[in-house]
């Protein structure tokens, strides 16, 4: 029970960060979540990687979707090569009748130094708001995303995406 250590990480716009995920492959750990890089327009994804033996930051990546505003990186699993899959939600489209942003999963992959592979998109039916609550991988890695997805005035429906190792990078 006694510390070994302990690490903070506090965002370039020196607001609100918080994890929402944990995961830890061979000797390395993984953090994802929210950071607020602009206190009045921007919350973004952030996945932090360290040496789990002594707390040093390997590296740090975030995504900020292509409308300021909110996103958060909800969850992440680590493939046998340390490449690393995030997922969470973006403002990533605007509401088709009032013009708001709405946020859909937003699925990135990080090769082990931390450099974005891919990036894709799922804007559910509707262009209503989509929450990822989930990610998995499969034997031959390919990437299971399931979550919620805004189905109009009934509320909202699960959605599951699966996505290939094939997949490519999209605009955002």
């Amino acid at each position: 029970g006694a510390q070994l250590w302990a690490k903070q990480y506090n965002g370039s716009g020196n607001g609100e960060d918080r994890p929402s995920a944990i995961a830890v492959a061979g000797n390395k750990l993984y953090v994802t979540g929210f950071t607020t890089t602009n206190i009045a327009t921007n919350i973004d994804y952030a996945t932090i990687q360290y040496d789990a033996s002594s707390g040093t930051t390997l590296w740090m990546a975030t995504y900020h979707g292509p409308i300021p505003g909110y996103g958060n990186a909800q969850a992440l699993v680590v493939d046998d090569s340390g490449s690393v899959y995030v997922t969470g939600s973006s403002a990533n489209t605007l509401d088709p009748i009032y013009g708001f942003p709405r946020a859909d999963y937003v699925t990135i992959k990080y090769d082990v130094s931390g450099t974005e592979k891919w990036k894709t998109i799922y804007n559910g039916p509707g262009s209503k708001d989509d929450y990822p609550q989930a990610i998995a991988l499969d034997h031959s890695n390919n990437v299971y995303v399931t979550g919620t997805s805004g189905s109009g005035f009934a509320g909202f429906d699960i959605a599951t995406v699966k996505y290939g190792q094939a997949t490519v990078t999209v605009a955002g």
